[in-house]
């Protein structure tokens, strides 16, 4: 399981972040555009787990830090209006995901992640609270990765099919070809084309598709590119009251 911390502002909360992953058995730390420099604050509370801050991988972008990875979960304290993805409690999503290609995203300490950031995202983590919903940083990746880390010691965590997950790069992918698609089709208009962008973003991230059905779906939006450019001839038209 990947722990990717998105512009975080804080050198000691990075710290404290590498040494609750280090409790619970996690080692890939990922830093999205960092607003710090790695600084003594992040090594003095990492305390034993100054390896993992030594060895983090620093990216420009959520898009980067995303890319091999299969499924991404975003961390929200807001409540996302009813367009958007399931919003499990950390314990539910334990339950729900592998730790195997998944990817688990925390915003900056003062905002959060972003839309755009959570346009990677195809589930939500909230961590329930009294009306004081804003939490630190660290506490936030130790809660996390503390239900990930028992519900994976009970489980023993299986894989139902020997066709690897689209990755996050695979989807991205996918999704830019059905949108050239769309448009070159005329399926939506400048408009409304970012709403329906989004929508088939969770239609196509609840389908949890394979590697090889992304290669289909893209086998797909060639042929329906393919026909809207033939002559209407080679397409007529067919009546259906006809016996």
């Amino acid at each position: 399981m990947r722990i990717i911390l998105v512009r975080s502002q804080e050198p000691g909360n990075i710290g404290s972040a590498a040494r609750v992953m280090k409790n619970f058995g996690l080692s890939e730390l990922y830093l999205v555009d960092p607003q710090c420099e790695l600084e003594k604050p992040a090594f003095y509370m990492a305390t034993h787990a100054k390896d993992l801050v030594e060895n983090a991988v620093i990216v420009k972008s959520v898009e980067e830090a995303v890319a091999d990875q299969t499924f991404v979960i975003g961390t929200t304290a807001r409540t996302r209006s009813s367009g958007a993805y399931d919003i499990y409690t950390p314990r539910d999503a334990a339950k729900n995901f592998s730790r195997e290609g998944l990817a688990i995203l925390f915003g900056p300490e003062t905002s959060g992640l972003s839309n755009e950031d959570l346009d990677y995202c195809q589930a939500y983590i909230r961590i329930p609270t009294s009306e004081h919903s804003s939490m630190n940083l660290a506490q936030a990746v130790n809660l996390i990765s503390y239900e990930f880390f028992t519900t994976q010691v009970d489980a023993g965590e299986t894989q139902l099919t020997t066709d690897p997950p689209a990755s996050r790069e695979d989807l991205e992918k996918l999704y830019q070809h059905f949108f050239e698609m769309s448009n070159y089709i005329g399926y939506t208009d400048e408009g409304y084309a970012h709403k329906t962008e989004h929508m088939y973003r969770r239609i196509f991230d609840r389908a949890r598709l394979t590697h090889r059905e992304a290669m289909a779906m893209h086998g797909l939006w060639r042929r329906i590119r393919w026909a809207a450019e033939q002559a209407p001839e080679r397409f007529p038209i067919i009546d259906k009251t006809e016996t």
